[in-house]
């Protein structure tokens, strides 16, 4: 049996009722009422579910003393009516009227004292949870001594007043106690839920005297660890900018470590004096500041360079290189089925070969015989640096096919090796003994015994002078000498030679088409040079992108086979027009 006990604060308990024929519970053990048991249990619980487990009820023996005539009856046996009252046939108090009033008193002040244990018990375990937060900021140093501080004395604020609740609810279990005293030989398990509710009482107030004193060491802890936070503060914080040290006496540098590199900073002006990242920087702007990079390294005087070293990485070029070739030998090796070979050494080291043709010097050959590379019916492989290999299989049809000897020349093109280059600039260079470089700019006075240079600036000195030869091809008329160049710094001389397929008239082109791997002009509207073929002029004009046209400026008519050669001298941009 389950009975709803509701107190005036809204807390709901449940007392719970059972019968049985033994003082433990066990023999005849019954949740229904019924008059043939020998004992009645009872106890109190926070759930209204039935407690089917014997040992967790008090039980008390059914029979019982006649209380003092001045109760309000004579008790007998549980389950016997209490004698009517002749002045009084209305009242018709009985055993079970009594009982039920001193059980519930009894469970009212047990389930108050209880109600207050548990309150006490829940906020020395919130103290003890609070302490050992407390503990674990100050141990992790992550907190505040301010918050950890708050924090401790909340703890210690829950815990006095866990103690206070524990007082309170100790004397209300003494008062449940004494007003249990005329049910306590019949009402055992009331006093023993008062006792239990004494002993957790008892407990709260160990557990919340511990919580004061782990509150108190986290507070010490704490403390500890915000005087050690601000004794480093001295030599080393970090923000939002980054990670700083400083020396042990707060000295004129700091070191700040940031995500581009690291710096030292002079604190009294705030000017960083050496950076430490992609690029090297000892000094301040205000004096003498060296600067080490990947592109250079210099000396600046107040942001002004007084020395200057520029390294650059030059890219490779193209070169075209013509070798002389025996056409007729390849041409018998190859009638006879063999394989013919033959090494070639470049004049440079090569990065990788872009082309290789032949070259017919009558009209009977073409220039479309074009080698592979390592695999063909004519192909051509590589070894070492500058080395080449000509193959032709003689056992392929293909290649038997082919007109090998009106075949004079190998045109070949190929990508130099990029190399490295350091400049050198200053407003007064001086050395006693020697100065070597590749390229030397004057602007003033070089002061040496001994200067050796591939290329100086200067009139009175030479220079290297790189050269090639480019593709010209004909939409009209036809090429003759393909285009030749020379080069001195930015200065082009070029040449080349065209020849008329037909005649023609005063005014008309010879020929048409387009020039790539040549230097290409600086001028936007192209270069031009004039020639003559007997006392007919020629006019030859090359455009910005390679495109060229030659035309019979004459008042004569030129046959086919008449020529026209175009010398031009210009500056370039150092761009080589490609394909």
């Amino acid at each position: 049996m389950v009975t709803k006990l509701e107190r005036e604060n809204n807390t709901i308990f449940y007392l719970h009722n059972a019968w049985a024929n033994s003082p433990d519970g066990t023999a005849g053990f019954t949740l229904e009422e019924t008059e043939d048991a020998a004992y009645i249990g009872n106890c109190i619980s926070m759930s209204s579910a039935e407690i089917l487990n014997p040992s967790s009820y008090n039980w008390i023996a059914v029979e019982f003393e006649a209380v003092e005539e001045s109760d309000t009856a004579e008790l007998t046996e549980l389950g016997e009516d209490v004698p009517e009252d002749p002045e009084d046939e209305d009242d018709d108090y009985s055993y079970e009227d009594y009982m039920d009033g001193a059980v519930q008193a009894a469970a009212d002040t047990a389930t108050t004292a209880q109600e207050s244990a548990d309150i006490a018990q829940q906020k020395a375990e919130e103290a003890t949870a609070s302490a050992a937060l407390a503990q674990q900021k100050a141990e992790e140093a992550t907190a505040s001594a301010a918050e950890a501080k708050t924090a401790a004395d909340t703890a210690r604020e829950k815990a006095e007043a866990a103690t206070t609740d524990a007082a309170t609810a100790k004397q209300k279990a003494e008062e449940a106690t004494s007003s249990a005293a005329l049910a306590q030989q019949k009402a055992e398990s009331a006093t023993a839920a008062a006792g239990a509710a004494h002993s957790a009482a008892e407990s709260a107030t160990s557990d919340a005297r511990t919580a004061g004193i782990a509150a108190a060491t986290a507070q010490a802890a704490a403390e500890a660890a915000q005087g050690d936070i601000d004794d480093q503060k001295k030599y080393f914080y970090h923000d939002r900018l980054g990670a700083h040290v400083l020396d042990a006496a707060g000295g004129a540098y700091r070191t700040d470590i940031k995500s581009d590199g690291v710096q030292i900073v002079q604190t009294a002006t705030e000017t960083p004096i050496a950076k430490y990242g992609e690029a090297i920087q000892i000094g301040s702007k205000s004096g003498n500041m060296m600067i080490i990079s990947a592109e250079d390294f210099k000396i600046q005087n107040e942001a002004s360079d007084i020395f200057d070293i520029t390294i650059d990485k030059n890219l490779s070029s193209l070169k075209i290189q013509f070798i002389k070739w025996d056409g007729k030998e390849a041409e018998q090796q190859v009638a006879a089925g063999n394989i013919y070979k033959k090494t070639i050494v470049l004049d440079e080291a090569f990065n990788s070969i872009e082309s290789i043709c032949t070259v017919a010097k009558n009209d009977e050959g073409s220039l479309d015989y074009w080698f592979s590379e390592n695999e063909g019916p004519y192909y051509f492989t590589t070894s070492g640096s500058n080395s080449i290999t000509i193959v032709i299989d003689g056992t392929n049809t293909e290649a038997q096919a082919a007109n090998w000897s009106f075949q004079e020349e190998l045109r070949i093109s190929y990508y130099s090796k990029e190399s490295y280059s350091s400049t050198v600039g200053c407003n007064n260079l001086f050395a006693s003994e020697k100065i070597s470089a590749t390229m030397m700019r004057v602007a003033d006075v070089v002061r040496a015994r001994r200067v050796e240079c591939d290329s100086i600036d200067a009139g009175w000195l030479t220079a290297k002078i790189e050269s090639g030869t480019g593709i010209a091809r004909a939409k009209t008329g036809r090429v003759t000498m393909q285009p030749k160049w020379w080069r001195f710094g930015s200065l082009v001389q070029m040449e080349f030679r065209v020849a008329a397929t037909g005649a023609v008239n005063p005014g008309k082109n010879l020929a048409t088409g387009t020039m790539h791997k040549i230097p290409r002009p600086i001028t936007s509207t192209g270069i031009r040079a004039v020639s003559y073929y007997g006392d007919n002029a020629n006019v030859s004009f090359v455009a910005k992108d390679g495109g060229f046209i030659i035309r019979n400026c004459g008042n004569d008519v030129l046959a086919k086979g008449n020529d026209a050669i175009g010398n031009f001298t210009y500056i370039t941009d150092g761009f080589i027009l490609l394909d």
